[in-house]
Formats: structure tokens, C-alpha cells, sequence
């Protein structure tokens, strides 16, 4: 028996209900419901993706519109941003909103001591949002523009910070499940 989770890239990955799944601690209910993502958390979980893909030096992170995208390094893309209005100041606020909509999932999530897909999902995000952020930074520290540096700096620590909290519950979570085989194990052996 299986259950299929969403297709990322084209691909789709299929989890097996298997032993190996039941002793990993692989929560299959939350396999299953991960399979039919509410709309809220796949529009925020694209977001915050397209935000991670902002990897080459002079891309713009374009907010006017209903989606973010990102734009080329091209004299149109600058020209048509000025035209819209968006700056640094205008981005770092839609940026800072994701990422706090996105903190408030995972703190959700480790209040009902979840191993959730939608915990794992928004932390690999992160992870490459924070490296997104950094390239940012750079680009907005050759420009002089510290006030908009700390503020990348203050999201990029933030980020460590709910990495770090899923770390730890994920830490804590294998060592009660190891300490509770233990003590079946040997309860087993009287």
C-alpha cells in the first residue's frame, strides 16, 4: 500500500506504509494529509521558494502583482521596476511577511509536537531562503545600503533561530523514542 505525496519538479515521490516507516517514526496520517496540502501552505511554501531561487547577482524579487517572480538582471527588468515602484524598501516588507508567515507554521507545528511533511517541507525551504537572503545581502551591501543589510541580516538570524527549534525538537523527539526501545527491550528480557 502506498501513498503519493506531491510532484515536485515533474517527480513524484512515493512513501510505503513498511515496517521501516512505522520504526523510523514516519507518521503516515501525516504522509497522507501531506499529499493534499491546504491552499494557504502551498501558496506560501511557493513563495517563499521563488524567494530561495534569487541566486545571481543583479536578479530583482518582483512583489507587484498577486505572485512574486523574479526578474533578470536586464536594462528593461530596472526600468520597468522603477516604473512600478519597487525598490529594496518595497521587497525587504513582502519578504519579511513570508517569513514570518512561515514561522508561525513551523511554531504551530512544535506546539503539537509534530513530525509533520509540513514541518520538513518549510524547513528545507528555509534553509534555501537563508541562502537566497545572503546573496541579497551582498548585492545590497556593494550598493551601501546598510539599513536594508541589517535587515536581511536580523531575517537570515531569524532563520537560524526556527531552524535551530526544529533541530532540537527533532533531537528530542529521537532521543524519548530511543530511550522508550530501550526500556521495551528490557522489559522484554524479564
Amino acid at each position: 500500500m502506498s501513498a503519493e505525496s506531491s510532484s515536485q519538479g515533474g517527480q513524484s515521490t512515493v512513501f510505503e506504509y513498511t515496517t521501516q516507516n512505522i520504526d523510523a517514526g514516519v507518521d503516515m496520517e501525516n504522509v497522507i494529509s501531506a499529499t493534499r496540502p491546504d491552499d494557504e501552505f502551498l501558496h506560501l511554501l511557493t513563495e517563499l521558494r521563488v524567494i530561495a531561487k534569487l541566486r545571481k547577482v543583479g536578479e530583482r524579487l518582483n512583489t507587484n502583482g498577486k505572485t512574486l517572480s523574479i526578474a533578470p538582471a536586464t536594462y528593461f527588468s530596472k526600468l520597468a521596476r522603477w516604473w512600478n515602484g519597487e525598490h529594496h524598501s518595497t521587497n525587504i516588507p513582502v519578504i519579511r511577511s513570508r517569513l514570518q508567515r512561515a514561522f508561525a507554521v513551523v511554531t504551530k507545528e512544535l506546539k503539537q509536537n509534530s513530525k509533520s511533511i509540513r514541518l520538513r517541507r518549510i524547513h528545507k525551504t528555509l534553509k534555501e531562503v537563508a541562502g537566497s537572503l545572503q546573496k541579497l545581502h551582498c548585492a545590497y551591501k556593494k550598493k551601501g545600503l546598510a539599513h536594508a543589510c541589517s535587515e536581511l541580516e536580523i531575517m537570515i538570524e531569524n532563520i537560524i533561530i526556527y531552524q535551530g527549534l526544529v533541530e532540537n525538537n527533532r533531537s528530542r523527539r529521537n532521543h524519548i523514542n530511543h530511550i522508550k526501545r530501550t526500556q521495551t527491550q528490557d522489559e522484554s528480557k524479564f
